[in-house]
């Protein structure tokens, strides 16, 4: 198993304890949340990782309130945000691209979020690097300019479309 399979996996696995704390309906910090996760599990958990699997995989089933920074259960009657086509988020991530010049993930999803499509982070990071299928971190200066390369691509490719 790669350790991007093995990233995802633990991403996977604490995501699924984060919902099982949130199951009771209370709204809680990340912190009160990442207190009451299992610690049997054998995975390294920190307040950091609770808060990026709430807004990108965990997004579409918790609300998060900004005055209290608290998250909570979508309650049963509220319907679950379901993710946006890739072929609509990549087209519109082009043309942000295009507009705007270079732009961070996390701009990337702001930006999208304000035109009403809520995308979480690991697809926009699959977007730019033209694989949706894997989840992937750029962490060597090898995979970075991949990256590079590929949002320049994904940018000529927008361009053909409207040209």
């Amino acid at each position: 198993m790669t350790r991007y399979a093995q990233e995802w996996q633990h991403r996977k696995v604490v995501m699924e304890a984060i919902l099982e704390v949130l199951q009771d309906g209370k709204p809680r910090t990340a912190r009160q949340i990442l207190l009451r996760l299992p610690t049997d599990e054998g995975f390294k958990v920190n307040k950091r990782l609770v808060n990026s699997i709430l807004f990108s995989e965990a997004k579409r089933y918790v609300i998060y309130n900004r005055n209290s920074y608290t998250y909570r259960m979508r309650p049963a009657d509220e319907p679950v945000i379901d993710l946006p086509p890739w072929d609509l988020v990549r087209r519109r991530a082009a043309s942000i691209l295009r507009a705007f010049g270079p732009q961070s993930v996390n701009a990337l999803v702001d930006i999208l979020e304000d035109d009403g499509l809520y995308v979480p982070k690991w697809m926009v990071r699959q977007i730019l690097t033209n694989d949706e299928f894997q989840f992937t971190t750029a962490s060597t200066p090898q995979q970075r300019g991949t990256e590079r390369r590929n949002i320049d691509e994904l940018i000529s490719e927008a361009l053909g479309e409207f040209v």
